[in-house]
């Protein structure tokens, strides 16, 4: 069964890592990444082309992804896992 991620912070260098090894793996799908200062080019982010981006936690549905990884800054990653968790979401 394919696991569907979403990676937050996915536009700094650390994200871009994580895009790379999601995208690298079987059983994996990139499925979404969120950024609040991203564009609506996945492929600018080494995103598949049918990766959604969401710029705002209030833009994600319920169920967007299975897993989410988290490389954003410190301040934000308390309430990003809150909403995941809350979203039915694993971080």
């Amino acid at each position: 069964m394919t696991k569907k991620v979403l990676v937050a912070g996915f536009t700094g260098a650390m994200g871009q890592k994580a895009v790379n090894l999601v995208n690298s793996l079987d059983n994996f799908e990139l499925v979404a990444g969120m950024s609040p200062t991203a564009t609506n080019d996945p492929q600018k982010y080494n995103l598949p082309a049918g990766a959604k981006i969401y710029q705002s936690l209030a833009e994600i549905p319920d169920l967007a992804a299975d897993i989410w990884i988290d490389f954003t800054t410190p301040k934000a990653v308390y309430d990003n896992v809150k909403f995941a968790l809350e979203h039915h979401i694993s971080p």
